[in-house]
């Protein structure tokens, strides 16, 4: 999970031109959905990383679902240890013991040649879900260039670029100080207080934008958008599903930049 969280931040401040001091969330829960994408599960999945942020709502959907979870500890200079080894170890398990079908492997760096080229050879199907940036590994794996992370032509991988998806699973959580965004203050004292950050992404997500809000106190929350017509359609979509609740749009100026 941290590799892929890296390369995660590093390529949504890119695509979204933020800056590299944005707060940026990523939800395991969500990324886990889109993956699934309405699909049903041969077993409960596995999830391997070490401890996550405490917005993270992964951990809580997984074990209401009925997961299997490995969780471990960071050493002494915050790095995982022995996630690969045991992400390996689990890809072979399950290859070894069970019927072929589709394995998902949301992975960035390329530590599980091995373990793919045996599951592909046993007649699994093998989706990478990675980022552009990070695929070295998927590139590699069919490239003559690099010829021990070589498949024979007849091993295929299918790879998903999380890239065209992370509107659904990331959204930054900061001020903009930069004038520059359109802004619409969300009020109504209890009914925002009792609002999740999830059901904030909701009305993101069915827009296809970008999430960005903030807290700006409690009862209060700012919701930021790239242009005039994105802050309508979020109005629209929130008045139509959410009547209990008071819009207003705030009035920004451009900061002057020196």
């Amino acid at each position: 999970i941290p590799a892929v969280e890296i390369r995660a931040y590093n390529s949504i401040c890119r695509l979204e031109n933020l800056a590299e001091s944005s707060n940026l969330f990523l939800d395991y829960g969500r990324l886990l959905e889109v993956i699934k994408g309405g699909r049903s599960l041969g077993q409960p999945p596995i999830l391997i990383g070490s401890r996550p942020p405490p917005l993270d709502t992964l951990w809580d959907r997984i074990y209401k679902d009925g997961y299997k979870v490995i969780i471990l500890e960071r050493n002494v200079i915050n790095r995982e240890k022995g996630v690969d080894n045991a992400v390996g170890h689990y890809i072979d398990e399950v290859i070894f013991t069970k019927t072929p079908a589709t394995i998902a492997l949301v992975s960035g760096d390329k530590d599980f040649y091995w373990n793919i080229k045996v599951a592909l050879e046993r007649n699994w199907n093998l989706e990478i879900w990675s980022w552009k940036r990070g695929a070295s590994f998927n590139d590699n794996i069919h490239s003559p260039g690099v010829s021990h992370y070589v498949l024979p032509p007849n091993l295929y991988t299918t790879f998903i670029p999380l890239d065209n998806l992370y509107k659904n699973f990331a959204w930054c959580y900061d001020k903009d100080n930069t004038g520059e965004m359109r802004v619409l203050r969300i009020t109504d004292g209890d009914a925002i207080r009792n609002w999740s950050n999830d059901d904030v992404m909701e009305c993101f997500v069915n827009l296809n934008l970008f999430g960005w809000w903030h807290r700006e106190y409690p009862g209060s929350l700012l919701l930021y958008f790239r242009n005039e017509n994105d802050k309508r359609s979020a109005q629209a979509w929130l008045n139509k599903n959410h009547s209990e609740i008071w819009i207003g749009e705030v009035v920004t100026r451009k900061r002057n930049r020196r």
